[in-house]
């Protein structure tokens, strides 16, 4: 069976100073259900190293969970927060640091329905007490007291599009920011040879603290190159992560087909968008392809690109999976410098699982081809040396046979970071 993807978050605060904190659906243990699991670890500040505090903890009892339960969660100052999917709606739980104490309370049902096809919902928190979460249906539920009670809005978005891809951040004025995906157009049965006459428009919308949605646009619809003046290209907009630095500056990283017109070799894209003032933004910056195709290299499609913030400012990594082979779905992947809307340096190597093989030629291990995600965080210590944790999931050789390892990387990137001499 294939593991949806893990999470990971981690965020340098007084109370989560250098904590790791992991979440993952467990689907892999016939006759035992579907749980979400996690798990906290801790990281020594000269060394880098990371020590778990704790085992694997259900987080929910998988009475009501299924294959498709994606899991997001979210630190605040004292609380590190969960959302998942269920057939039926997005079940939220806390974790809450009292003193020395973590103490998960209740399950909630936030009535903000559902699940559909490969994605689930995101979450974002304002401190402990404000969640914000947005679902594949387009339901934004929102809650102020902890998780007691839910407002569930629905998204603006145009009548009859289907939507997917769900991506919530929040700025430093309380304003959110979504990122999804809306089919306009159906697609005919494809194949990597031809079009298919698919689209789907990459969508951002925006919702002001005080409640009014505003800025409602196709992203893409000002840059030539994604446009569909033929009506037969197959231009694919998928799996978008948006997020939003501590100067309100807004990152979005997507993958789609605008150098192939193919639907399945796919490329990963990064855009930004500046702050300019108070609840003001410019216009977006041409898309940077994050992963060009070199098949060359052996290195082909790429897709599922997720970004993280260092402290400092307007300086981001996104983390990036491709094929390295052509027609095995074997993934790897790397980590970009992105510093003021430019994507600058050679990608940082990460893992290198899938291209493992025992003396005998055969392969041992290989990224899940099902949409992994990174969830990827940085941390920055006084002594001045950066860190950047990755999660994933990992196929055993049975491949779909046997379970999947979730797998933990951390990576030093201190030298990475540094501003390049003028």
């Amino acid at each position: 069976m294939i593991t949806p993807p893990p999470a990971i978050k981690a965020r340098k605060s007084c109370a989560l100073a250098g904590k790791i904190h992991a979440a993952w659906l467990d689907a892999a243990r016939p006759g035992q259900g579907y749980r979400i699991l996690y798990r906290r670890g801790v990281q020594d500040s000269s060394s880098g190293a990371v020590t778990w505090e704790t085992g694997a903890i259900p987080v929910s009892d998988g009475r009501s969970e299924s294959w498709g339960s994606y899991v997001a969660i979210e630190a605040g100052e004292n609380a590190i927060h969960f959302v998942w999917s269920t057939p039926e709606t997005a079940r939220y739980r806390r974790l809450l640091l009292t003193g020395t104490e973590w103490k998960f309370e209740p399950i909630r049902n936030t009535r903000a329905a559902g699940e559909w096809h490969d994605n689930g919902p995101d979450i974002a928190v304002r401190g402990d007490n404000e969640i914000h979460i947005l679902t594949p249906t387009g339901n934004y539920a929102v809650s102020k007291n902890g998780g007691l009670t839910w407002v569930v809005e629905k998204l603006p978005i145009p009548p009859g599009n289907r939507m997917k891809g769900p991506s919530l951040a929040i700025d430093s004025l309380g304003n959110a920011h979504f990122a999804f995906i809306v089919q306009v157009r159906n697609a005919q049965d494809w194949s990597y040879s031809k079009p298919n006459r698919g689209y789907w428009e990459l969508r951002y919308l925006r919702r002001q603290a005080g409640g009014d949605w505003l800025d409602a646009q196709n992203v893409l619809a000002s840059f030539p190159a994604w446009n569909d003046p033929k009506n037969d290209w197959d231009i694919l907009s998928d799996w978008p992560h948006i997020a939003v630095d501590k100067n309100n500056n807004i990152h979005l990283a997507w993958h789609g087909t605008v150098n192939t017109h193919i639907f399945g070799n796919d490329e990963t894209f990064y855009i930004r968008r500046p702050a300019i003032a108070d609840g003001r933004w410019g216009a977006w910056d041409p898309p940077h392809s994050l992963h060009p195709l070199n098949s060359a290299k052996g290195e082909y499609y790429s897709f599922a690109p997720s970004i993280t913030f260092d402290e400092s400012g307007d300086l981001a990594i996104a983390v990036v999976f491709f094929d390295t082979t052509d027609g095995e779905h074997l993934l790897d992947y790397d980590a970009r410098v992105l510093r003021s809307g430019n994507v600058e340096a050679a990608p940082i190597v990460l893992s290198r699982l899938a291209r493992m093989t025992s003396a005998g030629g055969k392969r041992q291990e290989a990224l899940s081809s099902w949409f992994p995600i990174a969830g990827p965080r940085l941390f920055r210590h006084p002594n001045g040396r950066v860190w950047l944790d990755v999660l994933t999931t990992v196929a055993t050789p049975e491949q779909h046979k046997s379970p999947h390892l979730v797998v933990y990387e951390r990576t030093e990137v201190t030298n990475y970071l540094r501003k390049p001499a003028r």
